[in-house]
């Protein structure tokens, strides 16, 4: 059953059929609902069309580094505030030129996603990926649902290891209790030993029984000592958040945690909460925050530049 548990998450589904999105889809929205209704049995990839989407390609110097990412996020609030609406931004890194980076950025009226979304989520079709492609052919990515259930698939991983902790623990506690009940043992032969050599052998016997008990003890702590600090982490991560958000993941690169989850609340909270933490130095979006309108939930995804002090 555990082996289920951490086997089955990971496997992937078929590939999505894909479906072009173009202006005269959000006029009629029915008619959307009805193209996606044959999809029931699968996923769907939405390929909006260019006429729905602006493209926009961005430099950065590359010494930014780590700081691109919020330049961009600054020039695309720019663009909203121009618009006077709230937009939906793709970003993806195209090349490197000189001593800049180049960027493609796909903005969309947010109003449109989420009738777009809506239409999927009333036909009964599950979303793969809503994607547009720019000028130069590249993909730009505005919904992941494989980036989700790859964060689901490591939840399922990390209950799984917490399952295993759970028993390995409840392992240790019944060896340390035998090896209680053996030293009684010991103590009561030697009382009740009706000679020098029959004690002499309980003795032997309960020494050697120890000693395999201990090894197996030792043995465990150090299986234990793998996982120990990835759960405290996770826990630390678990206490640090608000009521109303989720952990989906986490993944240690150097010195940069990246995070995944969703929240009820605002994702500001989530952020100021988790830049409230003594190792983080920085906190700061991945990439933009996706709104479920079924679930009333927001799925983020942020990025941890921590401190010189250690992780817990």
């Amino acid at each position: 059953m555990l082996l289920a548990l951490l086997v089955l998450p990971g496997l992937r589904a078929a590939s999505a059929r894909v479906v072009e999105i173009t202006e005269i889809d959000l006029e009629d929205l029915t008619g959307l609902r009805q193209r996606l209704s044959g999809s029931r049995s699968g996923p769907v990839t939405l390929r909006l069309a260019g006429a729905l989407v602006l493209f926009k390609s961005q430099s950065i110097p590359r010494k930014a580094g780590r700081k691109a990412r919020k330049v961009l996020d600054l020039r695309a609030s720019a663009i909203e505030e121009g618009l006077g609406e709230p937009i939906a931004v793709a970003t993806r890194a195209m090349r490197r030129t000189g001593q800049e980076r180049t960027y493609s950025q796909a903005i969309l009226r947010r109003s449109d996603l989420d009738q777009i979304l809506t239409a999927v989520t009333t036909s009964g079709a599950m979303v793969r990926q809503v994607v547009a492609v720019d000028p130069e052919g590249a993909e730009l990515v505005f919904v992941d649902g494989r980036a989700r259930a790859d964060r689901g698939a490591w939840l399922w991983w990390s209950l799984g290891a917490l399952c295993l902790l759970a028993v390995l623990l409840w392992k240790l506690w019944t060896l340390e209790a035998r090896e209680g009940w053996y030293l009684a043992a010991l103590q009561a032969a030697e009382r009740n030993a009706t000679s020098a050599q029959a004690a002499l052998e309980t003795a032997m016997a309960a020494s050697e029984t120890t000693e395999e008990a201990q090894a197996e003890v030792d043995a465990l702590l150090a299986a234990l000592d793998g996982d120990r600090g990835a759960v405290r982490t996770l826990a630390r991560l678990t206490e640090a958040l608000p009521r109303q958000a989720w952990l989906q993941s986490i993944d240690l690169r150097s010195s940069q945690l990246t995070i995944s989850g969703s929240t009820s609340g605002p994702v500001q909270e989530v952020i100021d909460a988790l830049d409230r933490v003594d190792w983080t130095a920085s906190v700061g979006l991945d990439r933009p925050v996706v709104l479920d309108r079924v679930r009333q939930q927001s799925n983020f995804d942020l990025t941890l530049d921590l401190a010189r002090k250690s992780l817990p």
